[in-house]
């Protein structure tokens, strides 16, 4: 295990965003262009995001209530406790926090179409510069 930094922005007149990321052996820039309009195109509201998801045949879930309160459990059962947020109401972009012992983790989460419903799936990194942890997860 190494440290690692992942720095972002977001552009949403554009639908830019780029992740930068840097550890002691590797370190480089993911885009994603023209994205805008297929993912974020909804308001960013908690009652969107409150719900049940998984990831299909492991323990790995994730729960968050209307108020933003949410607990994930990791592939291996650990429970964590978190918060959403809405970042911006135009935009269906969320802060996100994961407490991790005495490590508070943060980043983003979103909700994606994924061809199979609406809102779907729900997506999220978080990190601290030490320890991260990043889940695709179904609305169950």
């Amino acid at each position: 295990m190494q440290p690692f930094q992942i720095v972002g922005q977001f552009d949403d007149r554009t639908g830019t965003a780029f992740a930068n990321y840097t550890t002691a052996d590797d370190s480089g820039t993911i885009a994603f262009l023209n994205f805008y309009p297929d993912y974020f195109n909804e308001p960013g509201t908690l009652p969107r995001a409150a719900g049940a998801y998984s990831f299909t045949q492991t323990l790995t879930a994730l729960n968050t209530d209307v108020n933003g309160n949410l607990s994930y459990r990791d592939a291996a059962g650990q429970v964590f406790p978190g918060t959403l947020f809405v970042m911006d109401p135009a935009v269906d972009v969320y802060g996100m926090t994961l407490q991790v012992g005495s490590q508070t983790l943060t980043g983003l989460a979103t909700l994606v179409d994924d061809g199979s419903g609406k809102d779907n799936d729900f997506l999220f990194a978080v990190a601290d510069g030490n320890l991260a942890y990043s889940a695709v997860l179904r609305r169950d």
